[in-house]
């Protein structure tokens, strides 16, 4: 069977971004992160910045990140991919893309897992813009071109990449624990 080639914005329930303003840092709030706090497995959360509530309920009234959404820094280093897999999500997000989909896992682990492929990275390689510091345009996110085949060749291919990255983000995990 033929795979279809879609753009992100029609596989994805939406491919948006975090704000773009810069509320003012708290002592104690909610968290504001950007891409510098996206790990592969994990957000940084420690050295991220405090908002008020009045600032956070702005900036997710825009963009809210909630279960099975992928973060993506688009500046600076580019290309960090974070699935956000906690169906509480207290936090919101600046100056990074964001694909969500609207609860759909399976969705959600294909594009996350195609983001990762020398094809994603390519193509994103290829529409960096900006000369002082690079960044992927949200047009570009938009567009960028996704396979996907029928929905049992994605659930095949999903049951055999999840585990292995589930070992591997177990293993960093232990690795953490034993340096600390």
């Amino acid at each position: 069977m033929q795979w279809k080639i879609l753009r992100a914005d029609e596989f994805c329930a939406l491919v948006t971004d975090g704000t773009h303003n810069s509320p003012k840092p708290q002592q104690r709030g909610w968290k504001l992160i950007t891409s510098k706090h996206l790990k592969e497995y994990y957000i940084d959360f420690d050295s991220a910045n405090w908002i008020s509530e009045a600032d956070y309920k702005k900036v997710i009234s825009r963009s809210a990140v909630e279960q099975w959404d992928i973060l993506f820094s688009m500046i600076g280093t580019i290309g960090n991919t974070y699935l956000e897999k906690n169906p509480i999500v207290e936090y919101a997000c600046k100056n990074m893309g964001i694909f969500k989909f609207a609860g759909a896992c399976e969705k959600a682990f294909w594009m996350y897992y195609y983001l990762k492929s020398p094809q994603a990275k390519a193509y994103i390689q290829s529409h960096l813009r900006g000369s002082t510091q690079a960044y992927m345009s949200l047009g570009g996110l938009r567009a960028m071109p996704v396979p996907v085949p029928d929905k049992e060749i994605r659930r095949k291919i999903v049951s055999i990449l999840r585990p292995i990255d589930e070992k591997i983000e177990a293993n960093n995990t232990i690795n953490d624990n034993l340096q600390q």
